[in-house]
């Protein structure tokens, strides 16, 4: 918890008397925001997003919200900006204020201007999850002058900022903090640094972490860093100190195996000096093994990966904990991950007991064979678990190569071979279903063409992986907001605040793939109130197959909406369903695009979003690692040995080569190839 300040800090803020020197002008503590994050130790998630609420009246804030007394600046994709009021002083002043960066993930430099004067140092590097306390020189202010801070960069440059007081010093002097080149940031490479000052001054520097005084060592010369290292500089002028300016140069912590990832800190940035081979990619999940241990890498690449494929070394990412499991994070660094150049051959599953099954294996490519294949119904959802004898362990339909609806057309009391992930949750074992084998490999028929649901979200637990992107917000703080509350789970629009306010914002989906859709329809609930003008003037539904980061960007198809209530009230209504027919076989996203005028500034809820229709017949989920014997060369699929009988299907399940074969030319892609009866899964590059 903050300290409260006493009320006569209050009594300096913004006054209208001559500053002397050292006497305090203004002073922002953030207390009254009661908001998520920062000084609760909460740093990651869906923090920072409510309504911020100063101390003192004329803050401007851009992509910000309010934390646990302090504020939130910028969005994983947006630049953020706070701008303090009008300040009512003139001359030099010194500004000490408390500032953290988001994450490990976040290598934050905060810019810090001012309208009139200067301000030294003007950039810093922030700490992550630490608040940290920097003192900032300002000279030659003038009344109304107006302090900025923002991110370097629009993307992951997220910071919180907290108590910020501003101290006149009159005529004092003060000499300017040093600047360093190159900047704070991550590298891969040894970076020579170079620490400047204003002329005829000293500078001393130090690389331990410890503030620097005149006794530290003098700068003479550029110098080199090549592990991670924070240097911190001073400048002497005359016999008058600047303030500490620092610099964070990041390097990752190399690794020669899974087994030091896992020993090394959580949210330290790894580097892989040796390749890893992959077990199993499917999304944004993806399982290596080194040949003596496996683990998983969570994140956006683009490259996806066969089993057998190696990584070639050089890699990076963020060592992550889930459920307690060290995994390496790779959002921010997936551009390290090369296309494999090479196939070491199937890794086959590791075949282990149901009782084998523990949180000691977790990650492990495995197979549990001749089990059953129970459900039970669990509230308002059914648990599907693999049975052997009196013992089972849960399935989890994670992955889209197995889904509940395969398991629950298994037929009951019959035995199969479960193939998965052995995986943790809530500290109990259970299994990602990646394919079912009948016992000695046959294959499990798909379920003829049925309704399925490719994409589900109730917002019950999270935000559901949906950002928002604001085109023109005007004067205010935000237009969308996640809401779990008394009233619900749901996303929220208005841009009402005392009075409508004209402003422009768009809420996208994750990532939603329709390619094994033959048919799809969109359907949600939503509640309006406050119209004034149509529907669809105010929310437009959009999808596009070409979003990459910008909603500008990106080819939208605008869909008709019809359903609605009056808008007299804030009642939940299923609208009418929506056809997608024309994106099936594809990868989409679906944006809400919200538009207010001074005149009218609806409000619109979001809630229980579902994508259904039926799935592509054929044989996408037959996947045997022990039976085939056909591989993907450079466009051809080539089958090794004699076999008198072969044939080959594309993902869709239409049958495109067959007969005595000995290769078959074919675009790249995925196939299903049946050699003698057996199947295997083939990627072809």
């Amino acid at each position: 918890m903050k300290k409260l300040l006493l009320s006569l800090v209050m009594l300096f803020a913004i006054g209208s008397f001559a500053a002397s020197a050292q006497t305090v002008v203004f002073h922002e503590t953030f207390d009254q925001c009661d908001g998520t994050g920062g000084n609760d130790g909460v740093w990651t998630g869906n923090i920072g997003t409510s309504t911020i609420s100063a101390d003192n009246d004329g803050w401007t804030f851009e992509n910000s919200g309010a934390g646990s007394q302090c504020v939130k600046c910028g969005t994983s994709s947006k630049l953020g900006v706070a701008t303090t009021p009008a300040l009512n002083f003139e001359g030099n002043a010194t500004m000490v204020i408390k500032a953290a960066a988001w994450s490990a993930g976040d290598a934050t430099v905060l810019k810090i201007s001012i309208t009139n004067g200067t301000v030294s140092p003007s950039e810093i590097t922030l700490t992550p999850t630490e608040f940290t306390e920097y003192t900032i020189n300002i000279t030659g202010a003038t009344n109304g002058s107006q302090i900025t801070f923002e991110g370097s960069t629009a993307s992951k440059q997220r910071f919180w900022i907290d108590d910020v007081e501003i101290s006149a010093l009159g005529d004092e002097e003060v000499t300017a903090a040093p600047t360093f080149s190159p900047a704070s940031g991550t590298y891969t490479e040894a970076q020579t640094v170079t620490i400047s000052a204003e002329d005829g001054a000293d500078i001393y520097y130090t690389t331990n972490g410890d503030d620097p005084t005149t006794s530290s060592t003098k700068y003479s010369a550029p110098f080199e860093v090549a592990t991670t290292t924070t240097v911190k500089a001073i400048a002497v002028l005359d016999g008058v100190e600047s303030s500490v300016a620092s610099a964070t140069y990041t390097f990752p912590t190399e690794v020669a195996n899974i087994a030091a990832m896992v020993a090394a800190s959580e949210g330290s940035l790894i580097k892989f000096t040796s390749p890893v081979t992959v077990a199993f990619h499917n999304g944004n999940y993806l399982f290596v093994t080194d040949g003596t241990d496996f683990t998983q890498f969570f994140g956006k690449l683009s490259t996806t990966y066969a089993n057998g494929d190696v990584i070639p070394a050089g890699f990076m990412g963020e060592r992550s904990e889930y459920q307690g499991i060290a995994q390496l994070a790779v959002w921010d660094y997936a551009e390290t991950f090369a296309e494999s150049t090479e196939n070491d051959g199937e890794i086959a599953p590791k075949t282990v007991a149901v009782t084998d099954v523990t949180t000691d294996i977790a990650n492990q490519y495995i197979r549990v064979s001749n089990v059953t294949v129970t459900s039970e119904v669990d509230g308002d959802r059914t648990n599907y678990y693999a049975n052997s004898g009196s013992n089972k362990v849960m399935l989890y339909a994670r992955f889209s190569t197995f889904t509940n609806d395969q398991l629950a057309a298994l037929e009951a009391g019959k035995e199969y071979d479960v193939i998965g992930i052995a995986a943790v949750y809530g500290g109990e074992p259970q299994i990602y279903v990646v394919s079912v084998t009948e016992p000695g490999g046959s294959v499990v028929p798909d379920p003829e063409p049925e309704e399925g649901i490719f994409f589900s979200e109730t917002f019950k637990d999270s935000d559901g992986g949906f950002e928002f992107q604001d085109i023109d917000l005007g004067t205010l703080n935000y237009v969308w907001k996640y809401e779990d509350g008394q009233y619900g789970t749901y996303w929220k629009a208005s841009a009402f605040v005392g009075e409508n306010k004209a402003a422009e914002s768009w809420l996208v989906s994750p990532e939603i793939d329709l390619t094994e859709a033959k048919t799809a329809q969109l359907v949600f609930d939503a509640a309006c109130r406050y119209i004034g003008a149509t529907i669809d003037e105010s929310l437009k539904i959009k999808v596009a197959s070409d979003y990459t980061d910008d909603v500008q960007t990106a080819n939208w198809t605008e869909f008709t909406t019809t359903g609605w209530t009056d808008g007299s009230s804030f009642k939940f209504v299923t609208l009418d369903a929506i056809n997608l027919d024309e994106f099936a076989g594809k990868k989409i996203r679906l944006a809400f695009q919200y538009t207010s005028t001074t005149s009218c500034a609806p409000t619109f809820e979001i809630n229980n979003i579902v994508i259904s229709g039926t799935e592509t017949s054929g044989v996408e989920y037959v996947i045997n690692s022990e039976a085939a014997v056909a591989v993907g060369l450079d466009g051809r699929i080539a089958i090794m040995g004699e076999a008198a009988d072969v044939e080959v299907y594309n993902m869709g399940g239409a049958l495109i080569a067959k007969g005595n074969l000995n290769e078959v030319n074919c675009a790249a892609g995925a196939y299903i190839v049946k050699v003698d009866g057996k199947a295997q899964k083939v990627i072809v590059k």
